[in-house]
């Protein structure tokens, strides 16, 4: 099992002295076979490598500048050679041993002339998930398991990448599998519908229940390691129905929850915190959130925020972070990570991250 799926929290102190107090961040390009630096003799910066479980591709993206002959007026044959759309690229970030962070291919070549500048052209990548949603499995009608279907759809990406496919669960349901959409849109949406996600991080594909790991990856507080923070409070029904279903979706998908249509007093085991405004059961139901036999605290609002930190490899989508010393009433909990960026560049390495639902 990857990981990313270790439930041991990583304690900020440790991840300190791991990565020698976060003084020399590292980075480790191929291209195809060969090593950006060790190899081609370029060097890159402005490093951004995104990784999300929302639907759409992850990211990387660098920029080269001393691959520019300024006598000659040209490119330095390398990067034509190097850097053809659709080269395989595989990118690491981190201290001492950097951890493998995307796996892609180009996407885009574009060049920069700036007066006063050295010329210079960057480098976009993306995910496997990009040609998955380009790509379509055109099976005829057949019955078949998910995971048999899924498989057949993943393998046909798996020599790009080599991407391995994390399962939780097994369906021994059989279903008439009918693909109207993209090899992408196919499993995401099958996904969820079923309170999973399917994302990629890295080399490895992840296809799990959501909130599947409810350990924080690590605590950050404010004055040791965390740079900056911004969050919004909502009470928004909507909002909260949305963190609602996330929650839900941690139990088997197999339990039945009849009680989502109930009132609080048809149903004795819906524990309902309202909020100080509801007027009626119906009302308390929309903004509730209910606390369900799983260990998950009750959920009272809708988060959402975003989050800046120094560079930790560590921190990815589909994990929860605890946050500590902002605010003991409102802030200090632990969040859901729904999108990391790490960036890196001369100036140094930081992690920037969305958050979503809190526990």
């Amino acid at each position: 099992m990857p990981g990313l799926w270790n439930k041991d929290a990583y304690a900020f102190k440790n991840l300190y002295e791991r990565h020698g107090g976060f003084k020399t961040p590292v980075y480790k390009i191929k291209v195809g076979s060969r090593d950006l630096n060790d190899d081609l003799g370029l060097y890159a910066d402005g490093i951004e490598i995104s990784q999300t479980v929302k639907d759409s591709s992850g990211m990387c993206k660098f920029t080269v500048k001393n691959a520019y002959d300024i006598k000659a007026r040209k490119f330095d044959e390398k990067i034509k050679e190097n850097f053809p759309l659709g080269k395989n690229v595989e990118a690491r970030l981190g201290y001492g041993q950097p951890k493998v962070m995307f796996k892609g291919f180009v996407s885009d070549v574009s060049f920069s002339f700036s007066q006063g500048e050295q010329p210079s052209v960057s480098i976009a990548c993306l995910d496997v998930r990009a040609l998955m949603k380009q790509g379509r499995l055109n099976a005829s009608m057949t019955v078949s398991s998910f995971p048999v279907i899924a498989m057949d759809i993943l393998r046909r990406y798996a020599c790009m990448s080599n991407l391995n496919v994390t399962y939780f669960d097994v369906w021994n349901v059989f279903e008439e599998f009918r693909q109207n959409a993209s090899d992408f849109n196919y499993i995401y949406n099958y996904g969820q519908k079923r309170g999973y996600e399917f994302f990629v991080l890295g080399e490895d594909v992840y296809f799990i229940k959501k909130w599947l790991n409810l350990t924080p990856v690590t605590t950050l507080e404010w004055g040791e390691g965390l740079i900056s923070f911004s969050r919004n409070y909502s009470y928004n029904a909507t909002n909260v129905k949305g963190a609602l279903s996330g929650m839900l979706s941690a139990l088997p998908f197999t339990v039945s929850l009849p009680f989502l249509n109930a009132y609080p007093a048809e149903n004795p085991n819906a524990n309902i915190q309202t909020h100080p405004d509801t007027s009626d059961s119906k009302n308390a139901l929309d903004l509730a959130a209910i606390m369900v036999n799983y260990g998950i605290k009750t959920l009272t609002d809708s988060a959402g925020g975003s989050v800046s930190c120094v560079g930790l490899p560590e921190i990815t989508p589909a994990r929860f972070i605890k946050l500590k010393n902002l605010d003991a009433d409102f802030l200090d909990r632990s969040y859901y990570i729904e999108e990391a960026t790490h960036k890196f560049s001369s100036s140094g390495y930081t992690t920037d991250f969305n958050i979503t639902s809190e526990l």
